[in-house]
């Protein structure tokens, strides 16, 4: 697959691998680079099969353009993963925290002697090397088991150890600490560690971990990783359309950008896609309408009049609004495409006054979360109270 084109003419014009075309013209990656002229059009993918020499030589020219302190980064970690026919459940519970919801959870406890043995182990393990595009800065979001447990002796009692509301029902009471496990896959045959993202090496990680009672004879199916994403600090650098400011010709898109997920990534690959693909055609950007270029979560509340007497005496649904059927025709008023909360409300009123001829009054709210108005809002919505005519 073809993933790096150069689409222009001259001497390196074609659509064959950036290493068989400067190498026949005996040129360096550093002096291939030279050669990329106003007009040419170069699309760089992470799975790109360009040279590392070329990568670096890119790097080292966009960081000179973009200035010291134009990049950002964070920390991102893969909790160890343990398979379920390995685990304990001898020492080990299923359920969740106070009871709430399903049991969906591995609870491994300790109890106080375990846990100091386990505390000591976890603070000497030793860690991973750190790499020299890494760097040993610690963020809360993201912090390692390890550097929590060497905060104090019981931090993690009040952080992923935390044992309130999980009542060993061996015991009826609360463990010293307990480690819960997460399915990790739909047939539950994989669970992770929550909160044990770590940067102990994977001999240390199963010395460790093994330590938990419930795991002392686990199969781990994947050590815990961390690593460090690079983004640009793009508010600062980028415009709207995801070009540098600096220089327009240059585009960037997905998680480097600052965006988090695959679908958010995907769209602003899209949007400098169809930018570039106008731009070489001479014609404007397109400015996508707000209120639909955006994807969010939406709340609605809806209140209903209604006269169900009858239904108190013949117990029969055909006597009253059935709110399955509402929650239906809500679900699907909420899925067609429209530009305004007002005209979303309007729209449902009208069809629930059409199917459900028993309703005589109606009061909607609909909200969006966290809406672009460039402030910090929860929400903002609008609310309509309609009678039957």
């Amino acid at each position: 697959m073809e993933l790096l084109t150069p689409v222009r003419r001259g001497r390196l014009a074609g659509t064959g691998d950036w290493r068989a075309q400067y190498r026949a013209l005996h040129m360096t990656p550093q002096e291939a680079l030279t050669w990329i002229r106003d007009g040419d059009v170069l699309a760089f993918s992470a799975m790109s099969n360009w040279p590392r020499e070329m990568d670096t030589a890119l790097a080292q020219r966009l960081q000179t353009l973009l200035g010291e302190k134009s990049a950002l980064h964070f920390f991102d970690a893969a909790a160890p993963l343990v398979s379920a026919e390995s685990v304990d459940m001898d020492k080990a519970w299923m359920g969740s925290r106070y009871d709430k919801g399903t049991a969906d959870y591995v609870n491994c406890p300790m109890n106080e002697e375990e846990y100091d043995a386990f505390w000591e182990a976890l603070t000497t393990a030793q860690e991973a090397e750190v790499h020299g595009f890494e760097d040993k800065m610690v963020f809360e979001g993201c912090m390692p088991v390890e550097v929590m447990a060497r905060r104090g002796h019981d931090t993690l009692c009040y952080g992923p150890l935390k044992p309130r509301g999980l009542k060993d029902p061996r015991t009826g009471k609360e463990p010293y600490a307990v480690v819960q496990l997460r399915r990790d896959n739909a047939d539950g045959t994989v669970y992770n560690l929550v909160g044990f993202q770590t940067h102990l090496r994977f001999p240390e990680q199963r010395r460790v971990f093994s330590m938990i009672p419930a795991l002392h004879d686990a199969e781990f199916l994947r050590y815990g990783v961390m690593h460090r994403n690079t983004f640009l600090n793009s508010p600062r650098l980028l415009d709207r359309y995801y070009r540098l400011k600096k220089e327009p010709r240059i585009s960037f898109a997905g998680q480097m950008t600052g965006v988090e997920g695959y679908v958010e990534s995907a769209a602003s690959g899209f949007l400098v896609g169809v930018e570039t693909a106008r731009r070489l055609q001479g014609k404007s950007p397109v400015d996508f309408p707000q209120e639909t270029a955006i994807g969010n979560e939406f709340i609605i509340n809806l209140r209903l009049k209604t006269d169900f007497g009858k239904a108190t005496e013949t117990d029969e649904v055909e006597d009253t609004v059935s709110y399955a059927d509402i929650y239906a025709t809500l679900k699907e008023e909420m899925e067609l495409p429209s530009k305004l909360l007002e005209h979303v409300c309007g729209r449902i009123v009208k069809r629930l006054f059409r199917d459900f001829r028993k309703i005589r009054e109606i009061e909607i709210k609909l909200a969006k979360r966290n809406p672009p108005m460039g402030a910090d809002i929860d929400s903002a919505g609008v609310e309509m109270h309609c009678t039957r005519d």
